[in-house]
């Protein structure tokens, strides 16, 4: 069944999901981890997330191209 107009596939919802949950991430750790003064000055390029969270997102990115569920 097509879906109706306005409304993406259930898989397209969930990748993004997975999407939001990264740029959320994102937004959380420079503000839990850095203070407005340094986030003024700041080289983003430099910043890194912990390395599990990318593992994380990747397999739920692999279990939804596979199953179509993460």
């Amino acid at each position: 069944m097509a879906a109706r107009t306005g409304e993406c596939p259930a898989t397209d919802s969930k990748a993004a999901s997975i999407a939001e949950d990264v740029s959320v991430q994102w937004e959380l750790f420079l503000a839990n981890t850095y203070s407005f003064a340094q986030l003024q000055a700041l080289d983003f390029s430099e910043v890194r997330l912990p390395t599990e969270w990318f593992h994380d997102w990747l397999r739920r990115t692999h279990e939804l191209a596979k199953t179509g569920d993460a």
